[in-house]
């Protein structure tokens, strides 16, 4: 990208918008997740004439939805406190790469 930084706050300004737009793509798929679920339930009905296959299909891509949320949720908290735990180790005055422009 033209004119982003890459060190110092730039750096973690980019990795923050890094984060934003994976959690903005997570989100998108929890929806098609829980669309994909209505759609399967609405064909599942239209084709055999059950009354329960719209509710069926939406709670089945809700559930879906919420297990896909909840897992990378728990694998992007574990890299961050991953970085955490690696910028702890690193002694401040160590990196030259942040105190140039």
């Amino acid at each position: 990208m033209v004119g982003l930084r890459t060190t110092g706050r730039g750096t973690r300004e980019a990795e923050e918008t890094r984060i934003g737009y994976r959690m903005l793509g997570l989100g998108f798929q929890v929806v098609s997740e829980v669309g994909a679920g209505l759609l399967g339930g609405w064909l599942l009905q239209w084709a055999t004439g059950w009354r329960w296959g719209v509710v069926v299909g939406g709670a089945a891509g809700i559930v879906v939805g919420l297990y896909t949320l909840i897992r990378s949720a728990w694998k992007l908290n574990a890299g961050l406190e991953a970085e955490e735990r690696r910028a702890r180790a690193t002694p401040s005055g160590s990196s030259s790469s942040e105190s140039s422009p």
